[in-house]
């Protein structure tokens, strides 16, 4: 659980710092893409956690991977939690700050489950009804193909599950007919 609060105060100083230096939604999309990067590569994620790698060497591949995408403030912040032994915590960190953001600005992720990508005109319909369920207008749609799906879909959004996928009907009503 200290990892948690350690990673918290880092998320924090980072949203605080990027306010002032009206940077906050350019850092916000830089966390997003280290987020998506960390989820996505194993490779990555092993190379901060390993202790075998020193920190000159991480920091050198910070700064080689990412300058020519990232903001200045990103990569200073990332070389700093590699110099104070923290590389361990990034995914958290990372994690923490996109929370922290999306909190700050009124963001709900909605996240769907889909067999197969969904029109541009429904994916709308599915905002709007997260809008109206929740009253927060912005909202942050994730699509996720997910073939063991027979159709429909699985909605996820501030702690709610909405399944409409045929799976699930079917399971009710098997239930239902005993």
């Amino acid at each position: 659980m200290a990892f948690n609060i350690v990673s918290l105060r880092y998320a924090k100083a980072l949203i605080e710092l990027s306010n002032e230096q009206h940077l906050t939604d350019a850092v916000y999309a830089d966390m997003q893409e280290m987020q998506n990067l960390l989820m996505e590569s194993y490779e990555l994620r092993n190379f901060l956690t390993t202790p075998q790698v020193d920190d000159k060497t991480k920091s050198r591949l910070i700064n080689k991977l990412f300058t020519a995408h990232f903001q200045e403030l990103t990569i200073k912040f990332l070389t700093l939690l590699i110099r104070k032994g923290r590389s361990k915590l990034v995914i958290y960190i990372v994690h923490q700050f996109v929370e922290l953001y999306r909190e700050q600005n009124g963001i709900v992720q909605a996240i769907i489950k889909t067999a197969v990508n969904m029109p541009d005109n429904m994916k709308q319909q599915i905002i709007a009804k997260v809008r109206q369920a929740t009253g927060k207008n912005r909202i942050e749609l994730q699509e996720h193909i997910d073939k063991n799906l027979l159709g429909g879909f699985i909605l996820y959004y501030a702690g709610n599950c909405y399944d409409a996928s045929v799976k699930h009907n079917l399971d009710k009503m098997k239930n239902v007919l005993g």
